[in-house]
């Protein structure tokens, strides 16, 4: 395993906690493993990243 480092807003942040919650699972990371594993990384695009940019403050 190696680490990264996620810049995220509270919103998000807020997100993940309550997924942890839900799945039961001890952390953050272990949310975002599940999420891109049950993830089609195929069907994501450009236009999917845009949207982040409608969300910048």
């Amino acid at each position: 395993m190696r680490s990264t480092e996620t810049v995220l807003r509270e919103d998000e942040i807020a997100t993940l906690d309550r997924l942890k919650d839900r799945l039961g699972v001890t952390s953050r990371s272990e949310v975002i493993r599940v999420l891109l594993a049950k993830a089609d990384l195929e069907a994501f695009t450009p236009a999917d990243a845009a949207v982040l940019e409608q969300h910048v403050t």
